[in-house]
């Protein structure tokens, strides 16, 4: 049965839009996103004893970290209309269900093999809840509060994250990796109990006219893949997604080169990775007072710029070097709040908004996938990080390039 989506798109379903905000509801929808993003965060920060314990090589560690990612690289357009198809409430259910019996699986695993296939069955849920609590948002949301929440909602990654790196060290003193693996599976069972009793009043959203395109997988992939918007602010996820993983990726080593202590180097670049979170905030209240999208992905890819050239330039102290990297962060948390926020208007369809999100985080991963190779490769070939900035400033100006384009839609 179709569940399709009322957004701002959709003519039809206008009248349908909450008068009040349910932020108890919302909140419940976050936490679910956060519970999906604590399984990338676990991984990062439980690796060394993942690899002492199973005997991994360096290369298949890596791929303990990035088989999460690998479902939304590929299929996030194809998954997301198979979210519109089967309905958001439902998805962001089995997302999470897949999630916990896949962490709960991967706590048996004696290997890489099994591990690996449930840490690709983890991806596979994380991107089946995250396409999926966006347009269920849209129904607890009132329009004037819609872009504080979708600010909000785009910090659940960064908070997330940061939250299982920094609860991952003492979790594993006490049961080591599996006991982590399986207090994951709870939690996040737990969590799709609390979200599903939340939201089980919710009515589905009304269908949109017969003009509209219904809610079938392949109408609604070529409808997204061929709509400038979606792939405009894909384009635009993607090269700030690159941007970010680079600098952070790379933060521990550049201060340790600087003399810092290994400790104290990983403390330090979760601290400046988390302020991407209160970026969010911002970015979702600028959206709410009514500051364009165009300028907030501008003015926030020219900072993320101006940033990397403090960062790796030279020449700078040590501390102001660490402050341009806080700074990159916070202005680059705008970018992702004013993108995941603009779905709803960009959607080709009001049945189409879970695959446009999709393809919007395909971007996103894809960036991810390729920022820090591309930095590691001139970085190497130059001999030092002098050049990193003209990388970087180079992605920025293509996402300024990208944002001045959505001032259309």
């Amino acid at each position: 049965m179709n569940e399709p989506v009322t957004t701002s798109a959709g003519r039809a379903g206008a009248s349908a839009l909450p008068a009040r905000t349910s932020w108890a509801v919302a909140l419940l929808l976050f936490g679910g996103g956060v519970a999906a993003a604590l399984q990338v965060g676990k991984a990062v920060a439980a690796l060394p004893a993942v690899r002492e314990d199973l005997g991994l090589s360096l290369v298949t560690g890596g791929w303990v970290i990035a088989a999460v990612n690998v479902a939304g690289g590929l299929f996030g357009l194809v998954l997301g209309a198979t979210v519109d198809r089967f309905g958001h409430r439902r998805s962001m259910l089995a997302g999470l269900g897949v999630i916990a019996v896949s962490s709960a699986a991967g706590a048996t695993a004696q290997g890489g093999a099994l591990l690996l296939a449930t840490r690709f069955g983890e991806g596979l849920g994380f991107v089946l809840t995250v396409l999926a609590v966006p347009p269920l948002l849209l129904r607890v949301t009132a329009p004037a509060r819609r872009g504080v929440m979708f600010g909000l909602w785009s910090a659940f990654m960064p908070t997330g994250t940061a939250l299982g790196v920094l609860v991952t060290p003492v979790l594993l003193d006490h049961g080591g990796w599996r006991g982590l693996w399986l207090l994951g599976a709870a939690l996040t069972g737990l969590t799709a109990a609390a979200a599903g009793l939340a939201t089980r009043t919710l009515r589905p959203a009304p269908r949109a006219p017969e003009s509209e395109p219904r809610a079938r997988v392949l109408p609604v992939l070529r409808a997204v893949a061929t709509a400038p918007g979606p792939l405009l602010a894909a384009g635009a996820f993607a090269m700030y997604a690159g941007q970010y993983l680079a600098v952070f990726g790379f933060l521990p080593t550049l201060l340790i080169e600087d003399g810092v202590p290994v400790g104290t180097a990983a403390l330090l670049a979760a601290a400046a990775s988390f302020v991407n979170a209160p970026g969010n905030l911002l970015g979702g209240w600028l959206r709410g007072r009514g500051a364009p999208r165009w300028v907030l992905i501008c003015a926030g890819s020219a900072v993320m710029g101006l940033s990397a050239v403090g960062i790796f330039a030279g020449g700078l102290p040590l501390e102001w070097r660490y402050a341009c990297c806080v700074l990159l962060s916070l202005a680059g948390g705008i970018i992702p709040a004013t993108l995941i926020g603009a779905t709803p208007d960009l959607a080709p369809s009001p049945n189409a908004m879970a695959a446009t999100v999709g393809v919007v985080m395909q971007g996103s991963t894809l960036g991810q996938v390729a920022g820090p190779p591309v930095v590691a490769a001139v970085a190497t070939s130059v001999g030092g990080w002098g050049a990193t900035p003209l990388v970087l400033g180079a992605a920025a100006l293509v996402a300024i390039a990208l944002g001045l384009a959505l001032r259309r839609f």
